[in-house]
């Protein structure tokens, strides 16, 4: 997969709509947040596979509008010998598998906090790529700002993002790739 893993407001939805709109790609463009929310606590069951479905089928690109493929996929693997031992193996084996479900080559998904868990990441998915945005700290904090957020609060949690990104860049320059909002819009 490819994952669009900016701050708020920096341009990832653009971005995660422009990649799921070429012929070879499939975007979740809504926000996955599969690593940072509280999924530990959900059972490997048919609620398991309602959460996945909601979390990579919130808001999917026209073409593949239809969960049907998906849901019969995750359903099936529930049932499978060895069947996923937990709910963070069945995501992967949906991510993995969505694609191919939908005619594409990978899956295009929009997770801000991607960032601040990429151990996670790339033990899930070794050759997940990801696009970090990086907008203007002034532009960002207006932005911020003019939608009623806590300013200092984001302002932290962008610097971590980008601290992390810069090192994460540096290390794994074929895997992780930061992009400039103020590139995309000028």
């Amino acid at each position: 997969p490819i994952f669009i893993g900016g701050r708020q407001h920096c341009g990832n939805t653009l971005v995660s709509e422009l990649l799921g709109g070429a012929p070879d790609l499939i975007s979740a463009a809504g926000e996955v947040i599969w690593f940072s929310f509280g999924r530990r606590a959900l059972p490997l069951d048919e609620s398991g596979v309602e959460e996945i479905l909601i979390r990579l089928h919130n808001r999917p690109s026209p073409d593949w509008a239809d969960a049907a493929p998906l849901r019969t996929f995750l359903r099936a693997r529930l049932n499978d010998a060895p069947p996923p031992r937990t709910l963070d193996g069945l995501f992967t084996d949906a991510v993995n598998a969505a694609p191919s479900l939908y005619g594409a080559r990978r899956l295009v998904m929009k997770d801000t906090s991607a960032i601040f868990h990429l151990e996670e990441v790339w033990n899930a998915f070794p050759d997940a790529k990801i696009i970090f945005l990086i907008r203007s700290p002034l532009d960002f904090a207006a932005s911020i700002r003019r939608r009623g957020g806590d300013v200092l609060r984001a302002l932290l949690g962008w610097r971590r993002g980008v601290e992390i990104a810069l090192a994460e860049q540096m290390r794994a320059a074929d895997r992780l790739m930061i992009i400039r909002f103020e590139d995309l819009i000028l």
